[in-house]
């Protein structure tokens, strides 16, 4: 019987944390952060860095690369995170790409 208890907790939890994975934003371009109020480069990157300080504790910026796909713009940035964990968030910068201040 505990062995079934332990076998479903590990179940729920898994399945929970698979729920919260395929919740998280930016994971695709299809999905990709729009980050409001952002209206030049300068104002873009410094958002991008606050917005994956904020929500990615913990994860390093590794590579930040300029993708154009499907006529938009997007900043993909490649993080490092704990127990060598790796995973890209892709950013729509179409609305101030190429502006500044």
């Amino acid at each position: 019987m505990r062995a079934s208890a332990i076998g479903l907790a590990a179940m729920l939890l898994a399945s929970g944390a698979a729920a919260a994975a395929a919740s998280e934003k930016g994971l695709s371009f299809e999905d990709a952060i729009v980050l409001d109020g952002v209206s030049n480069e300068i104002d873009g990157v410094g958002a991008e860095h606050l917005y994956t300080g904020q929500h990615e504790a913990g994860w390093t910026w590794q590579r930040q690369a300029l993708v154009h796909n499907g006529g938009r713009v997007y900043d993909v940035i490649d993080l490092s995170g704990p127990g060598g964990k790796t995973k890209s968030i892709y950013f729509d910068i179409t609305d101030w790409f190429g502006k500044m201040p």
